[in-house]
């Protein structure tokens, strides 16, 4: 009976042995796959950062560049509308074209925390760039169609169409702060 009784402790601690190691083996492994994934996501941000924040800050030059709020007056509109009009599709096909990495570089920031001074800065600064590309695109184009109505209203015989955008027409609050950046006023 005393033998069976060390029999049955033995084997309680073993089985509680095996337990233990079996979670500390589980748990290494999803702490090393989450370190390594971590590594990954940083590293995509790290590599793709500078490219993506130099094409926004083109596409922001282009939009500061744009002559057309350097109309003082109306027959300015109609003599340059197909001009405007395509500036305003070409910046829309630039922001177009950086969206995807932008959108990507979001989504890697934003799948975990990186407890990183730099990565957690990069992401701000992509969040902020992106969300301002796209609201200052919106509000230029809010601002051209006001200007727009105004020559409407002053030349009701030779009516200009407005701008529409296919892709952006609403601003954007990306990090969710209330503010969006980027509008003009």
């Amino acid at each position: 009976m005393k033998q069976k009784k060390k029999i049955s402790v033995l084997m309680i601690f073993l089985a509680l042995v095996l337990i233990v190691t079996g979670y500390s083996i589980l748990f290494i492994n999803d702490y090393t796959a989450d370190a390594e994934e971590t590594v990954f996501s940083a590293s995509i941000i790290k590599n793709n950062y500078k490219a993506n924040n130099i094409n926004l800050e083109n596409i922001s030059r282009e939009i500061k560049d744009m002559g057309i709020f350097d109309i003082k007056y109306y027959n300015q509109v109609k003599k340059n509308y197909d001009k405007n009009i395509e500036e305003l599709r070409i910046i829309e096909k630039h922001i177009q074209n950086v969206e995807p990495t932008s959108k990507n570089l979001l989504y890697q920031c934003d799948i975990m925390d990186y407890n990183d001074y730099d990565i957690d800065n990069k992401c701000d600064t992509i969040t902020y760039n992106y969300e301002s590309i796209i609201n200052a695109y919106v509000s230029m184009v809010n601002k051209y169609n006001e200007v727009i109505d105004g020559y409407n209203e002053w030349n009701k015989k030779d009516a200009l169409e407005k701008y529409e955008s296919s892709n952006y027409s609403d601003y954007v609050d990306i990090n969710l702060d209330g503010v969006f950046s980027g509008v003009i006023k």
